[in-house]
């Protein structure tokens, strides 16, 4: 009998008429239309003896008018509709789902009918934003059993007369951390991105970048927001799973993060770190608009050696004095190739591999928690698996694109 109740539903909307039930029970249905005069009726019941629901009463035919808002189009029914659309387009906006229901189906729904239909449909694709929180823990179990030595954690905020609240997350999965300690540069980068969901918070990540100059995601977690706590929490695992700096000279490159410096210094004092000149420039061109100001930020980012920095520093100094003060508040160490660290032999000056991982990950961020989480272990695995097929029929000693510049 559902099954034929969706079918008579699709109907009603694809005619553009209201229904009328005269009887709906469980084994009987007798519905006409709600038109005035109209002789449009249908009755349906079980028969017994065939064992199947059967058609005893059609009168097939409509002397009303068509309506575009009919009554069988409700939130149920438009949201089992907008599931294929959303398969296809994840970001399918209340306006835009109104015209794909008119093109496809002739119907027309008002802007609060659609978006709470659109809210549903969503649910019904990526799951329920708030009963994901509940089984976070058993998330992180499957993790642990699924990839032995991970780093899988969260931490909860405990209510004294309620259940407790979710407060953070952390994932970094054994896999990588090895591939990274053995086989990738000692340059890492951190950044922060917004989550889009309901509930908001930001994923903090950790990414390095193998020898072939692809983007390598060692750790990642989600947090209430972006401070000193929560950087701190986030880089303290961060060395559990890679080792201290001291042992293996790890290198850091960020865009100058709420709390990121100060939490540095308190978890790795020792640590080499640099700013991402892109971060820089984009807040001096804020002060200093002139284009030949603009390319010699470019061009002492790029010097190797002390007296080539210098020597370029002092021209920006005799061409715009205010340039050079602006600048003289970083540390050359942080932002130009001449004071970097000898010893990850990277001489980046962008942290360029966090903002393509950002990139790639658009997506999966207006995600409910656990979708996000398995979405991007699933691209992770998906990315590991490509780079290692390119590389099984490579014969080269060094890496491909180091091979190619020489």
């Amino acid at each position: 009998m559902e099954t034929f109740k969706k079918a008579l539903k699709d109907y009603f909307v694809f005619e553009g008429k209201d229904v009328l039930y005269i009887k709906n029970e469980k084994h009987r249905l007798r519905e006409a239309c709600a038109a005035e005069d109209c002789p449009w009726l249908i009755f349906t019941y079980w028969n017994s003896a065939s064992r199947c629901f059967q058609v005893k009463t059609l009168i097939d035919e409509h002397t009303c008018a068509r309506d575009y808002g009919s009554n069988m189009a409700d939130r149920g029914w438009v949201a089992s509709k907008l599931i294929k659309r959303l398969l296809i387009h994840p970001d399918l906006k209340p306006r835009q789902a109104i015209d794909h229901m008119i093109e496809e189906y002739n119907v027309q729904l008002n802007y609060r009918m659609i978006a709470r239909a659109l809210k549903v449909a969503r649910e019904m694709v990526i799951g329920n934003a708030w009963a994901q929180y509940g089984k976070v823990r058993d998330y992180l179990s499957e993790i642990h059993q699924s990839n032995p030595r991970s780093t899988a954690l969260m931490e909860i905020i405990p209510q004294p007369e309620a259940l407790p609240l979710f407060d953070r997350l952390y994932i970094s999965l054994n896999a990588s951390n090895k591939s990274f300690i053995q086989s990738c540069r000692p340059l890492i980068g951190r950044d922060g991105y917004f989550l889009k969901g309901y509930y908001g918070r930001q994923l903090l990540s950790a990414v390095g970048q193998d020898a072939n100059n692809n983007f390598f995601v060692i750790a990642y977690d989600v947090v209430p927001n972006e401070c000193k706590d929560t950087w701190k929490w986030f880089l303290t695992l961060l060395q559990d799973d890679l080792g201290l700096v001291t042992q293996h000279g790890w290198n850091f490159i960020s865009d100058q993060q709420k709390g990121l410096e100060l939490a540095i210094k308190k978890v790795m004092p020792n640590a080499h770190h640099r700013n991402c000149v892109l971060h820089i420039w984009k807040n001096f061109i804020k002060h200093f608009k002139d284009q030949q100001t603009k390319q010699m930020v470019w061009e002492a980012a790029r010097c190797t050696t002390f007296q080539e920095f210098n020597a370029c520093m002092e021209k920006m100094k005799k061409i715009n004095l205010g340039a050079w003060e602006y600048l003289q508040r970083f540390d050359p160490a942080l932002w130009t190739k001449a004071y970097f660290s000898h010893g990850p032999k990277v001489d980046n000056i962008t942290n360029n591999m966090c903002e393509v991982w950002n990139a790639k990950i658009i997506e999966y961020r207006g995600k409910p928690i656990l979708t996000m989480c398995e979405d991007l272990r699933c691209y992770l695995m998906r990315k590991m698996a490509t780079h290692k097929k390119k590389l099984e029929s490579y014969s080269g000693q060094l890496a491909p694109v180091q091979q190619k510049k020489l």
